[in-house]
């Protein structure tokens, strides 16, 4: 699905530092959006499980401690590059959603030729949180059950 690093990268200025972290964060918005159709196909049909691959703050820190032991203390760096690489795909994410849920609004308003009436906005805004909510109770209901090994 992602792929790893492939080699180290050093940044020689601020500019390439930042040009590298705009190519990187521009891959996973590419690859995360890509991937959202893969979640209502069948795994059979080249799909994803996302009860086998979705999971929340409890399966990343669970993941985190297991990392931390294989790499050691002396491998630390390795292990914030992948936290940090963890803030940066949440933190996408969540403008991701933003984006879609912006240009949706945007494109009926095109259509409509008019703003949707303000309650409608609010209406949408309440229920996009009810369903990222929903969402979230899910995941951590599946990361439960990992825990205490029924799924």
């Amino acid at each position: 699905m992602f792929d790893k690093e492939r080699a180290a990268v050093q940044a020689h200025s601020a500019g390439d530092g930042l040009s590298l972290i705009n190519d990187a964060a521009y891959n996973l918005v590419v690859k995360g959006v890509t991937i959202l159709p893969r979640l209502f196909r069948a795994p059979e049909d080249g799909g994803v499980d996302p009860n086998k691959t979705l999971t929340g703050p409890i399966g990343i820190f669970r993941e985190m401690k297991n990392r931390a032991q294989l790499m050691g203390f002396d491998h630390s760096s390795k292990l914030l590059h992948w936290s940090a690489s963890i803030c940066l795909s949440s933190t996408c994410c969540r403008y991701r959603s933003l984006m879609v849920a912006s240009l949706l609004m945007l494109g009926v308003e095109t259509v409509i030729r008019r703003p949707l009436p303000m309650w409608l906005r609010n209406g949408l805004m309440w229920l996009g949180i009810v369903i990222v909510g929903l969402l979230f109770v899910y995941i951590c209901g599946l990361d439960i059950l990992r825990l205490i090994g029924i799924a």
